[in-house]
């Protein structure tokens, strides 16, 4: 599966200004890759409902912690620092991580 310049732009975020591990990293961009191709859209086009049922899939705790922390690690370090933030993309997360906690 081949990264998007996003998903290159956020691996070197995390390599160079955060400084990760590389498996840390690899794992996001993984979690990441599997997101796009289950939603069958690209990062920038995802909303709430996509990330929901992206999750909803994995069942073991650790796995889906990972997944949301991958998801959250993104859209905070690569949507609001490395992109131009947008209101739109706060609310996505908001309303994302509200309707996670109330299930």
């Amino acid at each position: 599966m081949s990264k998007s310049n996003l998903l290159v732009a956020f691996e070197e975020y995390l390599s160079v200004t955060r400084a990760l591990d590389t498996l840390t990293i690899s794992s996001y961009v993984s979690d990441l890759q599997q997101l796009e191709y289950h939603s069958k859209k690209t990062l920038t086009k995802l909303d709430a409902t996509d990330v929901l049922a992206f999750l909803a899939t994995f069942k073991n705790k650790r796995t889906l912690n990972r997944k949301l922390s991958s998801i959250n690690v993104f859209l905070i370090s690569v949507m609001y620092k490395i992109l131009l933030p947008t209101k739109r993309l706060k609310y996505l997360w908001q309303k994302c991580l509200k309707t996670f906690l109330s299930m």
